[in-house]
């Protein structure tokens, strides 16, 4: 009877231990591991909280995205949704639009608080974002403080240096330098320029790698007569065999990269290369401005191209997307687009001109030029939600996407503590010189809920480029030698 016992108990446990071996291998094969599966999703960058997040929406700032430092270069680039400051007052008065923001902003440095060989922290001195023109001028500037934060630069900057400060607007802060107190505006740097070049060499590069791969050349177009009118690098692809991919000019002032036949006499038309929001495949955009036609053209990393769409009478064709769907407007109809197939996903919609896309969880934001219905929100079959009547409509003074046309009139839309932030050149008319050329009434910023309850509507008046008033701001100017420039 003991023996017997003795067998029963050592064949229970190992029953016992069997059954522990087969669920801890079932649990490796199935939904137990969602977490992991989820994490590692996220590391692509596409998905937050098992949710697709569209390229508009990606931002340096949000910790959810999970992206490697590769992949942050790269966002850092394409990204150009950042509100351009042009008065120092405009950060105090209107937190609903700017706290939390992604900003650009001229700054003077007056004191280092901090420099090490990891991080900077600077006091300096504000003011509108830097023109070309302003790095020579002596402008005297008011006390409106600010301090910078950021990775140090492998080019130091110390007092006295000119900067254009690209990143994210967090808080008021209080800070002692010298035994002197400031309670002033705290910015995380994202990148930060001592000319107009927003993005030096070591970024292009790194961007072009992660997206054509090491064999590449890069050389400076600028000494080439077809490319001269802006900052920018020739990037040269070693294989040739391909002809979608051979050469692009990658800008050096703002994350754009244009086919390199764009810039010849035999253009072949506009050709412009997008990162998709998976940052794993491209789009590429081919615009004829003769025909009205645009192609858009899906590849993967292998520089494969997966599917073409074809869209005619084309004047814009705003767009967003996720990893799964595009949403563009081309020729007044809203297209969801399946992005592993090109297929529509729904039948177009009518929806009227549109010059801006942000998608939304549920549907999408469209920016239209009038006031009226100046915003429209639709839902994933294009039906309309709301619409919002501004006061002023968006400043255009032409039809051409590639100019200056009303898409370049919106200084940006942001979606910031929950809200939808819009800041654009309004126009009431009222601007036009003798030639019929509008200037517009100043900057309008609108900010509302994603139920279309406007929060903020207002409108500042011009200001020049420094922030500055006119006068003194011309003053100054006169005594500039031009020679010097």
């Amino acid at each position: 009877m003991k023996k017997k016992a003795i067998i029963s108990a050592v064949a229970g446990v190992i029953i016992v231990l069997v059954g522990i071996i087969v669920f801890l291998l079932v649990k490796g094969h199935f939904p137990a591991d969602t977490k992991e599966k989820t994490t590692l999703k996220n590391e692509t960058g596409v998905t937050v909280e098992q949710a697709s997040i569209s390229f508009a929406n990606m931002k340096l700032g949000n910790d959810k995205l999970h992206l490697t430092d590769e992949q942050k270069e790269v966002l850092k680039y394409f990204d150009n949704d950042y509100f351009r400051v042009y008065s120092y007052e405009d950060l105090q008065r209107y937190p609903d639009v700017y706290k939390g923001a992604q900003i650009e902003i001229g700054a003077v440095v007056e004191k280092i608080i901090k420099s090490t060989d990891d991080e900077y922290e600077l006091l300096v001195k504000t003011t509108g974002p830097f023109s070309m023109e302003d790095w020579g001028v002596n402008v005297d500037l008011p006390d409106d403080y600010a301090v910078i934060k950021g990775k140090q630069t492998s080019k130091r900057i110390i007092e006295g240096d000119r900067l254009n400060v690209y990143g994210s607007y967090k808080s008021i802060d209080t800070y002692t330098v010298d035994g002197k107190s400031y309670t002033v505006p705290t910015i995380n740097v994202y990148n930060v320029t001592t000319d107009d070049k927003r993005f030096d060499l070591d970024t292009i590069k790194k961007v072009a790698t992660y997206i054509f791969g090491p064999d590449i050349k890069l050389s400076n177009p600028n000494k080439d007569s077809m490319v001269t009118w802006f900052y920018s690098y020739l990037v040269t692809l070693d294989n040739q065999s391909n002809d979608n991919f051979k050469s692009f000019v990658f800008s050096q002032e703002s994350g754009f990269v244009s086919d390199l036949r764009n810039f010849g006499d035999d253009s072949y038309g506009s050709r412009l290369l997008y990162i998709a929001a998976d940052l794993e495949h491209y789009l590429i955009t081919v615009y004829d401005k003769d025909t009205k036609i645009m192609n858009l053209e899906y590849y993967d990393k292998d520089l494969k191209k997966l599917w073409s769409r074809e869209f005619e009478d084309v004047t814009d064709f705003p767009m967003d997307y996720t990893s799964d769907e595009i949403m563009l407007v081309a020729d007044n109809d809203l297209y969801v687009i399946n992005t592993k197939d090109g297929k529509d996903k729904i039948e177009p919609t009518f929806v009227g001109e549109k010059v801006r896309v942000i998608m939304a969880d549920d549907g999408a934001i469209l920016i239209s030029k009038t006031k009226k219905d100046l915003v429209t929100k639709v839902d994933k079959k294009g039906k309309i939600v709301w619409s919002i009547d501004a006061k002023y409509s968006i400043l255009n003074n032409s039809d051409d996407a590639y100019y200056d046309s009303a898409n370049n009139n919106i200084n940006g839309l942001q979606v910031i503590n929950g809200n939808y932030v819009l800041s654009y050149n309004g126009d009431d008319g009222s601007q036009k010189d003798e030639n019929e050329y509008n200037f517009g009434v100043g900057t309008c910023y609108l900010v509302f809920d994603k139920d279309g309850n406007i929060i903020l509507e207002e409108l500042e008046e011009k200001k020049t480029d420094n922030g500055n008033d006119e006068e003194a701001y011309t003053e100054n100017y006169d005594d500039y030698d031009e020679e010097n420039y």
